[in-house]
């Protein structure tokens, strides 16, 4: 009788272990903050502005996190809180 209640504990916790496994993958959203500056999720427009191709985590001066999305434009010399984030991808990523 004992065995059966150790194997009923075994089959329980590898039966959790194939659910977990098998679970489905969060909802994209902003990639994990880095301290490096994302440039591939960065465009340059013919104005200069660079504008985020996707929803982006981007770490301010202070510590804080901005979330920025495709909707946003920083050309260079515009702060936000700090940062001069047009600047800062113009530096980092000298794209276009």
């Amino acid at each position: 009788m004992r065995n059966l209640g150790y194997f009923a504990a075994i089959a329980v916790l590898v039966t959790s272990q194939a659910v977990a496994e098998t679970a489905p993958a969060p909802a994209q959203g902003p990639a994990p903050l880095t301290r490096r500056i994302p440039c591939d999720a960065f465009r340059k427009q013919e104005d200069g502005a660079w504008v985020p191709i996707r929803d982006v985590n981007v770490q301010l001066p202070d510590g804080n996190v901005l979330t920025v999305g495709p909707a946003a434009s920083f050309p260079p010399g515009q702060s936000i809180r700090g940062l001069d984030l047009g600047a800062t991808l113009e530096r980092e990523c000298r794209s276009g």
